[in-house]
């Protein structure tokens, strides 16, 4: 103990005169081993705030541009004109003008293969594989993270951030091969990870279903979101 605290004992090493009649005394400990440490806790400090900012600031910037930008209608949103896409699924686009959310929609997603999903949710929402595409009058599943753990904020989409924002009425809209096709929120679930027994008891009909982890950040439970096409 007497060692470490010599080790952080300052020496004096002289006076200073910082204004007019006031004096100072400098201590200064130039060891190499205090040199090093300064450098590695500013190193680390610095480093925190760095990373701490990269996992967070998306994050702020979506409830800042929930709360704080204009309202958005349902034509605040045109999906990117792609003259060189030649996939039977073009102009695959989803907006939400209540959260201010879009996304360009990778289709056919194998929902049980994590490696191939993850891939995709870097570059938007995906399409469950085997659920319906607009216009087919069948059930149209999208899925993406809400974000379960903040290191994932950057690296997967987090779109469905404000998902749970979303109340009976509110307006989704899906662009699909040149198309716009609308939606009107009919319902909200949260239901557990591994419930699957929904999927079964859906109507033969052409509904939207949005899901995303719940609570946001984490992989406790699933929120959907289930709207009806609209005219």
């Amino acid at each position: 103990m007497e060692k470490l605290k010599r080790f952080f004992d300052p020496r004096f090493f002289g006076k200073a005169s910082p204004g007019k009649n006031k004096k100072a005394l400098l201590f200064f400990n130039p060891s190499q081993e205090k040199r090093f440490l300064f450098w590695l806790g500013t190193f680390t400090l610095f480093w925190g705030v760095g990373m701490a900012a990269f996992f967070w600031i998306p994050l702020v910037k979506s409830y800042f541009r929930f709360f704080f930008s204009p309202p958005q209608n349902e034509n605040s949103f045109s999906p990117p004109q792609n003259q060189q896409e030649t996939s039977p699924y073009q102009d695959f686009y989803l907006f939400i003008p209540k959260i201010k959310a879009s996304a360009k929609i990778i289709p056919n997603v194998p929902a049980d293969n994590k490696k191939v999903y993850l891939k995709s949710l870097k570059k938007g929402v995906a399409h469950a594989a085997g659920s319906g595409f607009p216009g087919e009058n069948r059930p149209i599943y999208l899925f993406a993270h809400s974000v379960n753990n903040p290191a994932n904020i950057v690296r997967y989409n987090a779109v469905f951030f404000l998902l749970h924002k979303l109340e009976k009425g509110d307006l989704i809209i899906v662009f699909f091969n040149g198309k716009k096709f609308k939606y009107r929120v009919k319902e909200k679930k949260i239901l557990g990870s591994q419930e699957t027994a929904f999927l079964s008891s859906l109507p033969r009909q052409e509904l939207l279903i949005l899901q995303t982890c719940w609570p946001p950040g984490t992989l406790w439970k699933r929120l959907l979101v289930i709207a009806e096409k609209t005219e």
